[in-house]
């Protein structure tokens, strides 16, 4: 069943048909460009994209959801069916209630690139210039970054433990954010993991491309096998 949600992302990451080898993945016709996706189970998730697009996914089809908003959205992430945040262009953020999408104030007019989040009362945006913001349950609140280079992705196990990778990779000890050496000058687009010894991130080289994975603090280069663009991973 799985395999039948995902298979729309061949339209919208063109790499993943360098990586999607099972006879299960299908093309999904759409004339949209996505952005972003992120699945709740088998049968929720949201689907985000350009000029305020929005889709969500009920188990059987994906229904358009009306955002109330033109700016393009770069990402989404989902709590639950009642609590889901996306992100864009201009310091677009927009929340879910269950019902419908609502503006909320970022406090900014820099384009917004990544959403994640721990609970309700703790969920971070991240994006151009360094850009850092937290949401505490009420509203977005800035925090320095440190840097002044884009950021693009953000996940941590908990809250005293939060990675952000971009131009730059920043790591968050529940109080202050401080620079991480990656070895590497590359721009890296997705971070993701399943705790806090087990992570990964993509980045697009000049030539070779290469996953990294993250063992007790220390990042270190896995090959990918591949000298394709690597823009978006999912691990479970």
């Amino acid at each position: 069943m799985i395999y039948n949600i995902q298979k729309i992302l061949f339209p919208i990451f063109y790499f993943l048909g360098t990586l999607c080898y099972s006879q299960n993945w299908q093309i999904q016709n759409t004339a949209i460009n996505f952005n972003d996706i992120f699945l709740l189970d088998n049968n929720k998730g949201w689907i985000v994209g350009v000029s305020g697009v929005i889709q969500h996914y009920d188990g059987v089809k994906w229904v358009f959801q009306n955002s109330d908003n033109k700016n393009t959205l770069s990402a989404v992430w989902a709590l639950d069916e009642n609590n889901a945040w996306a992100v864009g262009k201009l310091g677009t953020i927009l929340k879910y209630n269950g019902s419908i999408w609502s503006t909320e104030n970022s406090g900014t007019t820099l384009d917004l690139l990544g959403v994640w989040g721990l609970n309700k009362d703790n969920v971070w945006a991240v994006g151009r210039s360094g850009t850092i913001l937290k949401y505490d349950g009420n509203s977005w609140i800035p925090q320095a970054s440190g840097t002044t280079n884009s950021l693009a992705s953000i996940w941590g196990p908990d809250i005293n433990n939060i990675w952000v990778a971009g131009a730059t990779i920043l790591n968050y000890n529940g109080n202050n954010w401080s620079q991480i050496n990656a070895d590497t000058t590359n721009y890296l687009y997705k971070l993701w993991g399943v705790d806090k010894d087990n992570m990964g991130r993509w980045r697009r080289g000049n030539w070779k491309r290469n996953d990294f994975k993250i063992r007790r603090f220390k990042w270190a280069k896995q090959a990918s096998n591949t000298n394709e663009f690597l823009f978006q991973y999912s691990w479970n």
